[in-house]
């Protein structure tokens, strides 16, 4: 980019939103890469109202090095009573021996009954994990998304 460029931005938005009149449903943040980037804002807004729910957060990235807000993610689960993470990277480290290697796969994960998902990541990973949800029954009005990454509707609109 040099001085004098054009560029066409689109304006910020977000389309998830944690709802606080459900405070007893359980919450499930799934994300991957920077996506971890406004659900770890609903986790810190959970653990600031010291919510009792049930929060379960999926998190897929390259490494534990490159999981951006990795330590904050785990210091605001552990505040909370009720709180787990799973955690799946390309590359596992020592930094997190728990971690599962690969991609993020739900075959065995336990959702909790009646849970509000909220997803953020690529666009592939969120079509792919949505696919996912709804076989294992989540309903589609119980799942809420936000795309972080270039806005998908600026091709149409460029001139």
């Amino acid at each position: 980019m040099c001085r004098g460029d054009e560029l066409t931005l689109s304006t910020p938005t977000g389309d998830i939103v944690l709802d606080d009149s459900e405070e007893s449903a359980p919450v499930v943040l799934v994300s991957a890469g920077i996506g971890c980037t406004p659900l770890t804002g609903m986790l810190a807004h959970l653990a600031t109202r010291e919510s009792a729910r049930p929060v379960l957060v999926l998190h897929a990235d390259r490494s534990p090095a490159e999981h951006a807000l990795r330590a904050e993610t785990r210091e605001l689960v552990e505040r909370l009573p009720d709180a787990r993470t799973v955690f799946w990277y390309e590359r596992p480290g020592p930094e997190e021996p728990q971690a599962r290697s690969g991609p993020m796969d739900l075959s065995d994960i336990e959702l909790p009954e009646g849970a509000a998902v909220f997803m953020c990541g690529p666009l592939p990973f969120m079509r792919d994990l949505r696919a996912r949800l709804l076989a294992t029954g989540v309903p589609a009005r119980r799942i809420r998304y936000e795309v972080f990454g270039p806005d998908q509707w600026l091709a149409d609109t460029a001139a």
